[in-house]
């Protein structure tokens, strides 16, 4: 009857721990849309009121109309990239602490260890970045100046037809296409190599984990229980961050559209720091 009781008990808590738990998830992503959301406009907003601002004080001659573009993209990025921070990355990060210090509980030695071989993979990763991210760069770029040309293509379609430019155009945009699938095709391919090179790191790493567990289990240094969890532990947090690295080169593209998009407002830096000076003198 003691045990029943016990379980009983113990039905009751994981019950109610369910509950609170769905109850802070639907929290987590209500709040998660609602600033999604909102980042969109307001980067919109925000972008065109430092516009509106600038010219107010000293007007440019600028085609303001060729700003829509990188605008729509800014504000797009803005939201994704807090979408994805807060909805991918940071609950990654947190259950990849959490295992730590429940890692570091099950033998000092251990975690040394695992440790010495994330950091391996991740320093892996930080002295490949930089050659990723201009490589990502090249592409945002050859992108951009596709699109650019398509657009202007567009809205002067019928220049372009009466001045029996059609095959001469479309060469033009073939050759930027063509140059545009080069730079994709050689960012994502060498994304693929260092994202499977991490993974395969990574494999080793768990693998090494799961053969120390062992060993701790046969000289009977963690029981039965503890082996298990922390198996099915080590596997769900190789599995999250397996779902990061194949991230990589989608969140790699949020800073690239950024850097490229954000040339064609440069004028504005430059005007701010303009204004700067002259307030200060």
């Amino acid at each position: 009857k003691i045990k029943i009781d016990k379980i009983w008990n113990m039905f009751w808590i994981l019950l109610t721990m369910y509950f609170v738990f769905q109850f802070a998830h639907f929290l987590f992503w209500h709040f998660e849309y609602i600033l999604s959301s909102y980042a969109r406009p307001w980067g919109k907003f925000k972008l065109f009121e430092l516009i509106s601002e600038i010219n107010n004080d000293e007007y440019s001659e600028s085609n303001f109309a060729i700003l829509l573009t990188p605008l729509n993209r800014l504000s797009a990025l803005l939201s994704q990239i807090m979408s994805d921070i807060a909805s991918f990355f940071l609950p990654n990060v947190i259950f990849f602490l959490i295992v730590c210090s429940y890692i570091f509980k099950i033998d000092p030695m251990f975690s040394f260890f695992f440790f010495i071989g994330i950091l391996c993979v991740f320093t892996l990763f930080y002295f490949n970045l930089s050659n990723l991210y201009n490589k990502n760069i090249k592409y945002e770029e050859s992108e951009f100046i596709a699109d650019a040309i398509l657009i202007d293509s567009l809205n002067n379609m019928d220049k372009i037809i009466f001045r029996g430019q059609v095959n001469e155009q479309l060469k033009k945009y073939k050759k930027l296409c063509y140059n545009n699938f080069d730079k994709s095709k050689n960012y994502f391919t060498n994304s693929n190599c260092l994202i499977n090179i991490m993974s395969t790191l990574l494999l080793s790493v768990f693998l090494f984990s799961f053969g120390y567990l062992i060993e701790l289990y046969r000289n009977k240094k963690i029981n039965t229980v503890k082996f298990i969890t922390t198996i099915t532990i080590l596997t769900l947090l190789r599995e999250k961050l397996d779902a990061l690295f194949t991230q990589i080169p989608d969140f790699l593209r949020y800073f690239g559209n950024i850097q490229v998009n954000s040339k064609h407002l440069s004028h504005i830096g430059k005007r701010i720091e303009k204004l700067e000076k002259m307030k200060k003198n």
